[in-house]
């Protein structure tokens, strides 16, 4: 046992229960060590966590030791270093890994943490493999604090001005999990290493017993196990069996559903299938699925296209699958979670054979609420669909300690968190509180409830939020409670309140402060200076659980945020969301005007963002007056520059909101055109114009539009507003052509004239 400085570590009765350590300057040991290691968990078919605290040079030396110990291993480290012979990529931009595997990450937090990079690099990690956590001691750690919760310094905050309580935590449960293995510089070149229980046992048992317990999956995904194997079959049958019976795949996280869509897709080709489309949130997110598919045809993927004779498997974004339909054989929807429930639903009514796959705890996206959300719809939609869930890992064995550190931190498994236990719920016995972020802290169970219904109630919530939700600066949450549950919740994000100088910089274009999303828009596409000094509270969030809503908590709550914000001292209530009918019309019916339409839509959710707002101050009632007329100078002729593919019911909501004194008036001589129209002695071509004033009104006045059929809307929006081509509205309402399409605009003219 040379270059042991201390008792020998697998018989120490001096260490404290659950660990024993070691010190050494033998890195030949350290290497034997850490091969005995990764046998150990090779062998369990589990993924090991080793923190290595010290000096960042320090640290580095002893990973080194650690990797001569395991070369084999496909190696990465998430850092903003680079090594020579090494991979390296910042946190940032680990989105790129969805998809893919390796043996051993390294993750250097002296180079920040970003919650959304950890885990991800912890649902890619195959069994047998390593994290490597690179820190400084716990107490050093502390002080030092986070280099990425610089994304967190809303303006004017600087980062030393930042709690770090999403840091606490973190240190906290790393401190007290008895899996982590610690590599600790007890001195200047001096390693102290601290093993678990379970694995010195582990270690101790290799060299008596020889490789006695195999790897169940040594090469991580090399066979198909019967669920996974059995997904496959169902998936191959959506595509072969009866029609308009959508499959549900859901399954944790490293369960092989991605793989199971790319082999089922890889046979249905080889059956004869031609034409298969997969979508997702982004592109990099079906990785795992054009691999499995290339594997079992042999071909090579290229730009996300993979091609087998006359046969194509490729990846289409799902708003252009609805902007643009295919004639398809089945849609593979991956990481459904990542997308709006009103897009899902849609493609569900356009496309007869889909399969919806998502995680149900991680990062790609929020299958919980999915399932609680989408599932119900699928309901009405296709009462015949049909669900499975996977639950035995493909990559690793469980009990897996890395997946259980990563569920703790960044709390990806909330499944039970939104189970209430009581039955009823009445309205006046529930209670409304600001909360206080060190509660959340100190709270588990409260912090999981909170995190969780977020979780639920938005399809993009990601571990980057918990860390929001505990540490940023801007932001106060609200929570309504019931018995100590939590039914409700809104997180509000103080924006605004700039001096003039700001303000006229902004306007200029010259300065876009983080974290003040309304004023900083307003400013900049209206030009109207007040906006800069007033503040303003964003609806960053509003949820209500999934079992009290459409009961009237989400108006009292809100209701009760707008109160306690205006008494201090807040001009106006705002919120930034994707434009859709339903939420439009929820937001109006809150009191809530529209002053503002994205141009381009979000990759993710396919929609224009909308600005909505509610004065409370004399001065904010006139600068919305003011915002609410300059929207609607804007829309009618925006529509066909910037919105022609701009959903026609929400161009209907959208009329249906605007204010009584909004100009869409007529002349005399205009009104005698529109009437030879309706009577067929005037073309479409001699009328467009009156045409155009015509239906700003008619689609304005809920009484006649009411009278209207939806093709008659469609039209009116498309060809007269938008104006599309003849044909493509022809083809995308199904109707014959031209001649059809004027007496549908001459039939809603008529409608529009009647008294």
């Amino acid at each position: 046992m040379d270059g042991y400085l201390a008792t020998p570590f697998f018989r120490n009765p001096n260490m404290r229960e659950g660990a024993n350590s070691l010190l050494t300057k033998n890195s030949s040991l350290a290497i034997n060590m850490f091969s005995q290691i990764s046998q150990h968990y090779k062998n369990l078919n589990q993924r090991c966590v080793v923190a290595i605290m010290g000096d960042r040079s320090w640290c580095y030396r002893r990973v080194e030791e650690v990797l001569h110990s395991v070369p084999q291993a496909r190696q990465l480290w998430i850092t903003d270093k680079t090594f020579e012979k090494r991979r390296t990529l910042k946190g940032s931009d680990c989105r790129q890994l969805l998809g893919k595997e390796a043996g051993l990450v390294v993750f250097d937090t002296y180079a920040g943490i970003d919650p959304d990079a950890l885990g991800i690099v912890s649902g890619l990690i195959k069994g047998g493999g390593f994290l490597l956590i690179i820190a400084p001691p716990w107490d050093e750690w502390r002080q030092l604090g986070d280099l990425d919760y610089q994304r967190l310094c809303i303006y004017p905050t600087q980062i030393e001005q930042l709690s770090r309580r999403f840091l606490q935590r973190m240190i906290h449960l790393l401190a007290g999990n008895e899996s982590l293995i610690k590599i600790t510089q007890a001195a200047e070149e001096t390693p102290l290493i601290s093993l678990p229980q379970s694995v010195e046992t582990g270690i101790h048992s290799i060299g008596m017993v020889e490789n006695e317990k195999k790897s169940a999956r040594d090469d991580g995904e090399s066979e198909t196990l019967p669920d996974q194997q059995e997904a496959i079959e169902k998936i191959k049958r959506v595509a072969t069996g009866h029609r308009r019976r959508p499959l549900v795949l859901t399954a944790g996280r490293g369960r092989g559903k991605s793989a199971a869509m790319g082999i089922a897709a890889g046979e249905l080709i080889k059956q004869g299938k031609r034409r298969i489309v997969v979508t997702a949130p982004r592109p990099d997110a079906v990785a795992s699925v054009f691999k499995h598919a290339s594997q079992v045809l042999n071909v090579t993927v290229r730009k996300n296209c993979l091609c087998y004779g006359e046969a194509r498997l490729w990846f289409v974004p799902p708003d252009q699958l609805l902007r643009e339909p295919c004639e398809l054989e089945l849609l593979l929807v991956d990481e459904a979670a990542g997308i709006p429930t009103k897009l899902l639903a849609s493609l569900t009514s356009a496309y007869s054979r889909i399969v919806f796959a998502t995680t149900t705890d991680g990062y790609e996206g929020s299958g919980r609420g999915f399932s609680l959300r989408f599932q119900k719809k699928l309901a009405e939609l296709a009462p015949q669909w049909q669900h499975f869930e996977m639950h035995t890992p493909i990559r690793w064995s469980t009990p897996d300690p890395l997946e259980k550190l990563a569920n703790e931190v960044l709390l990806l498994d909330t499944s039970n968190a939104t189970q209430l236990s009581s039955e009823n719920v009445a309205a006046g016995e529930v209670h409304i509180c600001k909360v206080d972020r060190d509660e959340l802290l100190h709270n588990e169970p409260l912090l999981r409830q909170t995190y969780g219904l977020l979780v639920a109630a938005h399809y993009r919530t990601t571990p980057s939020d918990l860390r929001d939700l505990l540490d940023g600066p801007n932001l106060h949450i609200y929570l309504m409670l019931f018995h100590g549950e939590v039914v409700g919740a809104c997180l509000v994000a103080i924006e605004g309140g700039f001096d003039e100088e700001m303000t006229a910089a902004i306007v200029a274009g010259q300065r876009r402060p983080r974290g003040h999303l309304l004023p900083q828009a307003l400013l900049f596409h209206y030009g109207l200076k007040q906006a800069g000094g007033l503040q303003g509270a964003r609806i960053v969030r509003i949820a209500i659980h999934p079992e009290r809503q459409r009961q009237g908590y989400g108006r009292r709550l809100l209701n009760t945020v707008r109160e306690h914000e205006a008494e201090n001292g807040v001009d106006y209530i705002g919120s930034s969301f994707g434009a859709s009918s339903d939420l439009l019309h929820y937001w109006h019916v809150l009191g809530f005007v529209p002053v503002r339409l994205g141009f381009q839509r979000e990759t993710s959710s396919g929609m224009h963002s909308a600005l909505v707002m509610h004065a409370i101050t004399p001065e904010s009632h006139t600068l919305q007056e003011q915002l609410v007329a300059a929207f609607w100078q804007q829309f009618p002729w925006m529509i066909a520059e910037h919105f022609r593919d701009l959903e026609t019911d929400i161009v209907q909501t959208f009329y249906q909101f605007a204010p009584a004194d909004t100009q869409f008036s007529l002349k005399s001589q205009e009104l005698a055109m529109l009437t030879y129209f309706a009577d067929r002695k005037r073309p479409y071509d001699v009328c467009s114009v009156p045409i155009w004033k015509m239906s700003q009104c008619l689609l304005r006045d809920r009484c006649k539009t009411a009278l209207l059929s939806e093709t008659m809307v469609a039209v009116l929006v498309m060809r007269v507003m938008q104006k599309l081509q003849w044909s493509d509205i022809a083809g995308q309402l199904k109707l014959p052509g031209r001649k059809a399409i004027c007496e549908l605009i001459r039939k809603a003219t008529v409608i529009w004239l009647a008294e």
